[in-house]
């Protein structure tokens, strides 16, 4: 049975990976998304962008970073939970 890996913690595997080829993975901002899409690979060595839209797992999958049995966890709960929270906030109405 596989190990257990965080994507964020697959992320640090893959930019560890990486450092011998001088690029790196680089999650993007939110205004960039739409443009890069989530994540996007750098040429260190050249200072531009060489992949864009890139999927870690796949990515790590390929390069044979990450092993066939291993399990990727991906957080979404909190986000979703902060959202319906932040929500909850601004549609409750005050009485005077």
């Amino acid at each position: 049975m596989g190990h257990t890996v965080k994507l964020k913690s697959l992320i640090t595997r893959i930019n560890r990976h990486l450092v011998k080829t001088q690029e790196r993975l680089c999650k993007a901002r939110p205004n960039e998304v739409e443009a890069l899409g989530e994540y996007y690979l750098v040429d260190g060595a050249q200072k531009a962008i060489c992949r864009c839209r890139l999927e870690p797992i796949a990515f790590a999958a390929e390069r044979r970073i990450l092993m066939p049995d291993d399990i990727v966890e991906v957080a979404t709960a909190p986000v979703v939970e902060a959202e319906a929270m932040a929500l909850a906030r601004l549609t409750k109405t005050r009485k005077f």
